[in-house]
Parts: structure tokens; sequence; C-alpha cells
């Protein structure tokens, strides 16, 4: 996994580790920092990479003495920044006025020794090199004499990435040249797609559950209490993809922002209320759950709103009608079941659809089925603007 802390802004975010390399091909310094005491201490270096299954590995160099070498003596823990930025204010460029490429990690640096059998101090010394555009038979010169070789070792899921203009080829890492900037670059980049894409791509889970009938979901008073929410249907294909998709809403059914949303790529809302417990080509096919916090939800949300979508509908030939048997169960956190039963709507041809909601009463919570609502649409920012959410990509 690349990157453990979730971002805000997710579509942004580079998952690919080949996309990552064209990202710091591009990038000549980075900004080393370390602690140093009570105050953050920060320096710029040149350096150079490699990449294995496991890490990062950054080469850095430096003078064999200093207060940088001191301090990764005393604590060797470091956090690297590599960044470089592109501003056209008066040039906007697919509707943006700047943009950048940005990868942060943390790891522990260790002074690389010079012999050894497994020593990588020339070959660190040669990814430095190559970085910097330098030939190889470079590494002789005599200043390297007295510079010692760094080696950071980041574990992946302790790097990240992102770009304002996200890309999905290397080619795309490299800023847009400035004649290409000012001669062209009309129109915006495809937020939706970066928003609504999957990065794991068309992992299966494993073998659906079979379904008995149940009878049709009835309307029921949940008490206040943290509830597990369990969607369940059968495939009608084995590249069905179906999704679970929440929006807490206010009083009036509308989203107030793009964060009151959980859903397969931001797992919980901004409330922290409501938690989406994974897509289900990664765990069980046919089942998706979320937990909902009906005693912690706040004000002024009143509505938890569940959509079922048709994930790229649209390209694979797929709609709603195609489930024959959707069903919900509605637990407490014990496992004593609240309410089960089964969903149906008029959705032949629809990407996207209602499929229950849950509303604050007086003393609970209103659970309801399908109320008819369907959007040809399958992705989660079509439903923005069908709940008054119209600019989304703050």
């Amino acid at each position: 996994m690349i990157g453990e802390v979730p971002m805000r802004k997710f579509e942004h975010q580079i998952h690919d580790r080949a996309l990552i390399a064209a990202m710091l091909d591009q990038i000549p310094i980075v900004h080393v920092g370390c602690s140093d005491g009570g105050w953050p201490y920060v320096v710029p270096l040149s350096f150079g990479y490699e990449m294995t299954e496991e890490a990062l590995q950054v080469y850095l160099h430096s003078a064999r003495e200093g207060h940088k070498a001191d301090l990764w003596e005393r604590d060797p823990r470091v956090s690297l920044t590599f960044s470089i930025f592109q501003n056209r204010p008066n040039h906007p460029y697919l509707g943006e006025i700047h943009d950048y490429r940005s990868v942060m990690a943390n790891g522990l640096i260790r002074r690389v020794p010079r012999q050894g059998r497994d020593s990588l101090h020339g070959r660190g010394f040669q990814a430095i090199l190559r970085h910097n555009g330098r030939r190889p038979a470079q590494f002789d010169v005599p200043h390297y004499g007295f510079m010692d070789l760094y080696l950071v070792e980041c574990p992946w899921e302790r790097v990240t990435a992102k770009a304002e203009l996200p890309f999905t080829t290397p080619a795309g890492a490299a800023l847009p040249p400035w004649e290409k900037v000012v001669t062209g670059g009309a129109g915006e980049w495809d937020s939706a797609f970066f928003f609504n894409r999957k990065v794991y791509g068309t992992a299966d889970g494993g073998a659906p559950l079979p379904l008995a009938p149940l009878p049709p979901l009835g309307e029921t008073t949940l008490p206040a209490v943290p509830v597990k929410l369990t969607f369940r249907w059968q495939p009608p294909a084995a590249d069905f993809d179906c999704d679970v998709i929440a929006l807490v809403l206010d009083g009036a059914g509308s989203l107030q922002r793009r964060y009151d949303l959980a859903f397969y790529n931001q797992m919980t809302d901004r409330s922290g209320a409501v938690l989406h417990l994974g897509d289900d080509r990664l765990g069980r096919a046919g089942e998706e759950a979320l937990s909902v916090d009906l005693s912690a939800l706040p004000e002024p949300w009143e509505q938890v709103t569940f959509f079922l979508s048709a994930h790229q509908g649209d390209s694979r030939g797929h709609h709603l009608g195609m489930l024959p048997n959707l069903q919900l169960t509605v637990e407490t956190a014990a496992g004593a079941t609240l309410a089960q039963g089964s969903l149906a709507g008029d959705w032949a041809g629809q990407g996207s659809a209602l499929a229950a909601k849950l509303t604050r009463t007086g003393t609970g919570w209103r659970l309801t089925g399908p109320d008819g609502s369907a959007w040809a649409d399958w992705r989660a920012t079509a439903l923005f603007a069908a709940h008054g959410l119209e600019q989304w990509r703050e």
C-alpha cells in the first residue's frame, strides 16, 4: 500500500510506483527534515533513488562532519519532501493557474560504509549521478573522497504522492512546456474520472453468499445507537461491480460539502459517524457494509442516504436493473437484527439509485427503503448536484 494516511483530496493522489518514479525524475532537490531539539531542522540536498518492493530508497551525500550529520546520528528519523511547481496565473492550463508534483516520505537514515561485501556506496553514488544527469565516470572526482553517503529507506506505506493535475502514464509527470501552456490547454481536466476511479483496479472479491428470498423492507424506527447496515446482492455477471455510497445530508436534504460522504475512495464522512467498511471487490463479492453511529451523528445532519452504483456501468453495459436480489440487514454492534428485507425499484437502465434512507426523528431514526430516485450516471459526483452541491472541487 502506498500512503497509509488518506489524503483529503484523494483524487489528486498518485498511487502507482512507476508514476512516482516519473515524478522523482522531474524533481532535482529533496528537502530533508529532522529533529533539532525543540525545533525541526530542514536542509535541501541533491539525491538519487531506487525502488524495491518494500521501500523507496533515497541516497544522499553530505560532508563527513556538520550539524545535520550530528542530528542524523542522534535521531535517524527523517522526513523527505520532493516537489516541483509551475505558476501560470495569466495562462490557465486545463482550467488551473498552477500545477505541481509532490512526494513526501518518512524513513530512517543511515551512513553507508565505503567498504564491505554488501556495501551500497558505489551504487548509491551512481544513483545520485544518474539522477543529476552526470556521467558515471564523474564518480571519481576528488571531492567525493571527503563526502559521506547516506541511505534513507522509506516503507511504501510511509510514502505519499500527489499532483494538481493527476495523470495516468509516466509521460504525464512532466509539467507542460511554456509553449504548450500559452497555446493550448483549453477546457478542464476530468476531475470526475479521478474522483470515481478505483486505484486497485478490477480486483475480484471472494465468492458471493447464496441469498434466500426476503419480504420487502418495511419502514422501521431504529434507536439512536451504533448500527451496521449490510447490503447484499447476487452479482449477475463476474465483472458486475456494485457499490454502496452514503451521503450525509442536512434537514433540507442538501449535501453541504463533498466530505459529507462515505464510499470506496473516502471511507469516513466528515462527521466521523459514518464508516464504509470496504469495497466488495476486495472482500466478499456482492456484499458491502457501513457502520453508522446514530448516537454520535451531530447536527445539522438529519439524514443518511444510501445509494447503489453500477461502477463503470456505461462502459461495461451494466445497470441496476440487472440486480435480481438485493437485500439489507441492519444490526446492532452486538449483532442483534433490527431490520431486514429486500430492496427493489424500477432501475432498468439506471446507473445509480437511492436504496435506503435514515431520517432523524424525535426519539430515534426512521429507516425507509427505495423512494424511486434514480440516475443514469453511476458516478458519486453525479449525486452531488442532485443534492444541492454544485461546486465540489474546493
